[in-house]
């Protein structure tokens, strides 16, 4: 037999309010709802656009928490995220199809919550919802290397706790334009003082309001969803939790076990000091990261921020192999073109005799045979002198290509796509060489890593390269570091 619940006159059949998660693995949803929540999961149907499908219709669901983010924070209580909605996302709930904005807006002027967990600015329902403000595609921030403070809310005070506790936890932070009303506050600020997350009261009709909550993307924590559906939204929502008790006083003092009370203690230091050692290493791989970014722009990028990455990466492979001579830009000192005001090749090293010409180029797509035309003259037009010999002078060329689409270096095919063999035949016929970025980024990788030992001798075998470099052969050369 049901049980009957009345509060201001109205009956309700089930005292908890109804909450929909969006972009949430089944495991999840089990396991709020074995610590007494009434959730289940939103399905989804088709692959472009995705459908989702809700399992009620507006009118019977309280609360919606979207995970508006693809990415998985890679934690063990963290499985992967189902998928990101892209274009139009609509909703197929019970005899019925519309837009995601439709949904959310009913729910919101029936006094519901909507919360978004938004990790990343290309992320789309939230887009999709018909929300004010917008995200900026220009701010996404790590919370454990970028600078930003937590503002106090002045309608919450649980919300604020919450924020601070797990301020830590989110892999990125992102942006919202700037909105005014007199509903919104901003919960945390970067340093220019844009919203990093934000809480909205959405005036209805009636004496509910309903509220609008943006908060970093917290992952697949279940003791983190837990805490924001037992502890924040009962205070911010009251009238969705109307009969909730509030027994959070057992948990003071005067009424915990001792046992516990130590535990509890324990378990917040060691919190503390998991995020003091999460900190140290995060600082530890930005420090990495920057000083070997130039091996990222081996590989997605072009012009100076290209030939500039080669430069440091030639440099790296020099000082492996014992050579102290500076790679040196042919554009920005035109001494080193003899005045010549035409700019010929972009780098040139210099050791014993040996003239390389370094030209750089990066493509989205193939290089095309006729991109060669180019190396020849750069050779032609180098001065030569009785103390540079003609068989001491070659050229390379050093080519990112087909990068575009971000597309993994990896399967890029041929450097020259369907021109690959001409390219092959006049490079040997001239006696040019034609190396990637990416071979130059797994020789400075190796190096780095200590996989490798490089000589003098394999720098000049490298540098005077006749056709495409076969890397793999390569790299068969070189002696394995012990």
């Amino acid at each position: 037999m049901a049980t009957e619940y009345e509060h201001e006159g109205i009956i309700y059949h089930e005292p908890r309010p109804r909450i929909v998660l969006v972009n949430f693995p089944s495991v999840i949803n089990e396991e709020l709802k074995s610590r007494g929540h009434n959730s289940v999961v939103c399905g989804e149907v088709g692959s472009t656009p995705i459908e989702l499908r809700f399992p009620q219709p507006a009118s019977e669901v309280d609360i919606l928490v979207f995970r508006d983010s693809n990415m998985n924070p890679g934690r063990p209580e963290s499985p992967s995220p189902q998928r990101n909605f892209h274009q139009n996302a609509k909703v197929n709930g019970v005899g019925f199809t519309f837009q995601l904005s439709h949904y959310v807006q009913e729910l919101l002027s029936r006094g519901g919550v909507c919360v978004y967990l938004i990790g990343y600015d290309h992320c789309h329902l939230y887009n999709r919802s018909g929300l004010s403000p917008g995200i900026r595609i220009d701010i996404s921030l790590s919370p454990t290397k970028s600078a930003f403070r937590i503002a106090a809310s002045k309608f919450c005070e649980e919300l604020t706790t919450f924020i601070k506790r797990w301020k830590t936890t989110p892999l990125a932070m992102v942006g919202f334009t700037a909105y005014q009303s007199e509903h919104f506050e901003s919960l945390i600020q970067d340093s220019s003082g844009t919203a990093l997350a934000f809480l909205e009261r959405i005036p209805t009709a009636h004496s509910k309001p309903g509220y609008l909550l943006c908060l970093p993307d917290y992952g697949h924590n279940p003791e983190i969803l837990d805490e924001l559906l037992s502890q924040v939204l009962p205070s911010i929502a009251q009238h969705l939790f109307p009969f909730r008790h509030d027994l959070s006083w057992l948990k003071e003092k005067d009424f915990l076990s001792p046992g516990i009370a130590e535990l509890e203690k324990e378990k917040e230091t060691a919190r503390q000091e998991v995020n003091r050692q999460i900190s140290a290493l995060d600082k530890q791989i930005e420090t990495i990261q920057k000083e070997e970014q130039f091996l990222s722009d081996l590989l997605t990028s072009d012009g100076d921020k290209l030939k500039l990455a080669v430069k440091t990466g030639l440099e790296v492979l020099l000082g492996h192999a014992g050579l102290l001579v500076p790679v040196l830009d042919v554009d920005k000192d035109s001494a080193l073109r003899d005045g010549a005001t035409p700019k010929r090749e972009d780098l040139r090293i210099e050791y014993e005799g040996n003239v390389i010409l370094l030209n750089v180029t990066g493509r989205e797509q193939f290089l095309r045979p006729t991109s060669l035309n180019q190396i020849s003259k750069h050779h032609r037009l180098f001065p030569m002198s009785p103390d540079r010999p003609l068989d001491k002078l070659h050229s390379l060329l050093i080519a990112n290509y087909n990068y575009g689409k971000g597309l993994d270096p990896r399967k890029r095919d041929d450097m020259f796509g369907t021109g690959t063999a001409e390219a092959e035949q006049r490079l040997q016929a001239e006696g040019h060489g034609a190396i990637t970025t990416f071979d130059l980024f797994q020789l400075v990788r190796a190096c780095l890593a200590k996989e490798v030992v490089l000589t003098q001798d394999h720098l000049t075998d490298l540098f005077t390269t006749v056709g495409i470099l076969d890397f793999k052969s390569f790299k068969a050369t070189l002696s394995a570091k012990a």
